[in-house]
């Protein structure tokens, strides 16, 4: 997937409502559901409602959708299924305002929220998940045991660290359900995340609303921090406690990034990293997290230049088992080796050009291709490109300038003081003589030993520049 993509289904997949029946088991419990043949999975189980209806059997259930099609269809898959409890059919655009969540809010237990909710593979859109996380702290249950269990394919770095963000955002705590990650079809992986509201929430809304500084040291006078619910003995262990009034905001920061799965070591250096000056302790942990994933794709970019390196260097040796050396092969086989080059592209051009794959130009020449050859697979970007298009202007240039050393300064022939003397010397059969050599050092090029000499210059020029990148 390229440079983080943002993911999105296309509508057309709803309009087709010719599904077929099908009959699907979990566990001990079957449904029967209309789906449609897909091409990355046997059957499309997209907007189908398996996840609420499985879950009817056990509770009531009310499922969602912005989309009329699917609506449809989860009325019918509800319909073709037997159930004690029952299953309603509500539309619900994450983006609405608060009326509609107030609709929905209306039906759930004492119209205080739902304690549960299930998202099946709703975050694969960077752009939806502030919705999305808006939507679920609107219609979670404020009690402690209230929880959203997200059912999570990842699909681009973005989205993974953007689900943490905009839960922490919305003063949920978010970790993945341990046991849950499973390769899913297409090559990807999959896992449940667990979202609830952390206890500290509301004392960090508070904080929030009355911006108070991180030199204030303690929750604001009046908070609903000691109002709080107590949490129901299954979830006491896992409580998290509003930190007490004198409690140092470095700790409690780093009690809140562990709260988000961050291990204590890397809380502690994200937060000795990021400035606390000028920010509220919300604001300061969420900036730790940003500057902690940025960290993390850096590591990422590294270990995967390693392994490209790595890659590089196995092909390479490859290459060399099965192929005659470089060093070997005719200049016909190198221009095909090095075709696109830049450094050989400017060479080419050169009054040495013919010698370029012959000593002493040849193995200087070769170490500097590879060289490059090697840094644009390595580093492929505009600024590798440039360095080499400056290179090779620096060749040509060097290259120029030695060759232009080597020519004999042009000969003048002294003026006569006769005009009909140049006549009677070419008349002359005495004269042809010297009026050959005069013409032979007009046109002489320059001795096999200056030739030579240039040659090694120029060799010698391109082998320090190899030797300069290759620190």
């Amino acid at each position: 997937m390229g440079a983080e993509e943002d993911l999105m289904f296309d509508a057309s997949m709803f309009t087709n409502e010719s599904y077929g029946e099908r009959t699907f088991s979990v566990g001990e419990h079957s449904m029967r559901l209309l789906c449609s043949p897909s091409a990355s999975t046997d059957f499309d189980l997209t907007g189908l409602g398996l996840p609420g209806i499985l879950c009817a059997k056990f509770c009531p259930v009310i499922l969602t959708d912005h989309n009329d099609v699917v609506l449809r269809v989860l009325q019918k898959n509800a319909d073709l299924n037997s159930r004690p409890h029952t299953i309603r059919c509500r539309q619900l655009d994450w983006s609405a305002d608060a009326g509609t969540f107030s609709n929905i809010l209306a039906e759930s237990p004492n119209r205080q929220g739902f304690e549960l909710l299930l998202g099946s593979d709703v975050a694969y859109s960077l752009k939806a998940l502030p919705s999305l996380f808006r939507a679920a702290s609107l219609l979670l249950s404020k009690q402690s045991h209230s929880v959203f269990l997200l059912g999570y394919v990842s699909r681009a770095a973005s989205i993974d660290r953007g689900i943490f963000l905009e839960a922490a955002a919305v003063g949920l705590r978010t970790r993945e359900v341990p046991g849950t990650r499973k390769s899913v079809p297409g090559g990807l992986e999959g896992a449940v995340y667990e979202d609830i509201f952390a206890e500290a929430s509301n004392w960090r809304s508070a904080r929030r609303e009355h911006q108070v500084p991180l030199d204030a040291g303690q929750a604001p006078a009046g908070s609903p921090q000691q109002v709080l619910p107590q949490p129901a003995p299954v979830a006491q262990a896992a409580a998290i406690h509003p930190p007490p009034q004198q409690e140092d905001p470095f700790v409690t920061a780093i009690r809140l990034l562990m709260q988000q799965g961050l291990p204590e070591a890397k809380a502690r250096a994200a937060l000795q990293r990021v400035p606390a000056a000028g920010r509220t302790l919300e604001g300061w942990v969420i900036a730790a997290i940003e500057w902690q994933t940025a960290q993390d794709d850096l590591e990422a970019e590294k270990r995967d230049l390693e392994l490209a390196m790595q890659a590089s260097l196995r092909e390479e040796e490859e290459r060399k088992s099965q192929q005659t050396p470089l060093e070997q092969q005719t200049p016909e086989q190198l221009l095909q080796h090095f075709k696109g080059s830049i450094l050989l592209a400017a060479l080419r051009k050169s009054p040495m050009a013919d010698q370029l794959f012959f000593a002493p130009l040849l193995l200087p020449v070769l170490r500097l291709l590879k060289l490059e050859q090697q840094s644009c697979r390595w580093y492929a970007s505009s600024g590798t490109r440039k360095y080499f298009e400056a290179l090779a202007e620096e060749c040509a240039v060097s290259e120029h300038s030695m060759h232009s050393s080597t020519e004999p300064a042009p000969t003048e022939t002294p003026p006569s003081n006769s005009k009909r003397a140049p006549k009677r010397r070419r008349k002359s059969p005495c004269n042809k003589g010297a009026d050959a050599d005069a013409a032979a050092a007009e046109g002489a090029s320059p001795s096999p030993e200056a030739a030579a000499s240039v040659f090694q210059q120029f060799a010698d020029f391109i082998d320090s520049k190899a030797a300069a990148l290759e620190v």
